[in-house]
Formats: structure tokens, C-alpha cells, sequence
């Protein structure tokens, strides 16, 4: 178990079956006494929601994405379409579309092709499917809704 006290805040570190409470001495701003208390760390971190958006657009965009095979979370594939719209109106320009943009969705979406047996090789060109395929539907409806 590790705590490190820093600027008023307690860093830990929990291990499995370990403890979440911990004593934290801490310390006056002024310089003055120092006092310790049980300071309790949560077991594990919050959930993450990936639940889609209560906004109907988003959470047709969603569907429609998984329905075409996309594996990423709901806030990721919504974050790169947003940022697909974005880069569009502010980049017309035909090579950054062409190149630069793909890459960039790839990289927002692609992580969630790695692991599961899956080879780089292959990881990467379902990534590079996936950002292809968004960015179409991005620009066919997401963009224009």
C-alpha cells in the first residue's frame, strides 16, 4: 500500500483485498501541527457511463454505428463524430479530409479493436474500416441533423 500526501491531497494506492482506509498525516498551510485520521479511499474507481446520450440524434448515430460493426463506447463514437462535423465546417481543405482526418478518427475509435486475440495488423485495419465508416454516415446525417 502506497499514500503520498501532495498539496492537501491523498494519493493511494489500494491492492487487492488490501485495506481502503488509510492514515494521512497532514499538515497546516501555516507550517503548524500536524494531525492524521482515517481517510478512506473508495475500493475501486467510479463506473464509467457509456451509455448513449438522452438526445435522440446521438443515440440513432450510436445505433447505426453498431449496427455497422463498431465496437467503440457510446461517448467515444459521439466524440468523434462531433469531432468529424467540427473539422469539416473549420478544414475544407480536400487533403486534410482525405488523410488527416481518418487518422485522426482512427485514433479517437480504433483503441477498441486491440486485445481479444486480435493481431496489430488486423486491429488496425478494422480501425481504419471503422473510422472510414463513420466519418461517411458522420457526413451523410450526424453532420447535417
Amino acid at each position: 500500500m502506497a499514500a503520498v500526501l501532495t498539496g492537501g491531497v491523498l494519493l493511494g494506492a489500494v491492492a487487492c483485498g488490501g485495506s481502503s482506509t488509510v492514515e494521512a498525516p497532514t499538515t497546516a498551510a501555516d507550517g503548524g501541527g500536524t494531525s492524521s485520521g482515517p481517510t478512506t479511499l473508495p475500493a475501486t474507481a467510479p463506473a464509467s457511463s457509456s451509455a448513449a446520450s438522452t438526445n435522440p440524434k446521438d443515440a440513432a448515430f450510436v445505433a447505426k454505428m453498431k449496427s455497422q460493426g463498431l465496437v467503440a463506447s457510446d461517448s467515444d463514437i459521439l466524440g468523434a463524430a462531433g469531432y468529424v462535423c467540427s473539422a469539416l465546417s473549420q478544414n475544407p481543405n480536400k487533403q486534410y479530409q482525405e488523410k488527416t482526418l481518418p487518422t485522426l478518427v482512427k485514433a479517437m475509435i480504433g483503441t477498441s479493436r486491440t486485445g481479444g486475440g486480435v493481431s496489430a495488423e488486423q486491429a488496425d485495419k478494422l480501425a481504419t474500416a471503422d473510422a472510414t465508416k463513420l466519418i461517411a454516415e458522420a457526413k451523410t446525417s450526424y453532420c447535417k441533423a
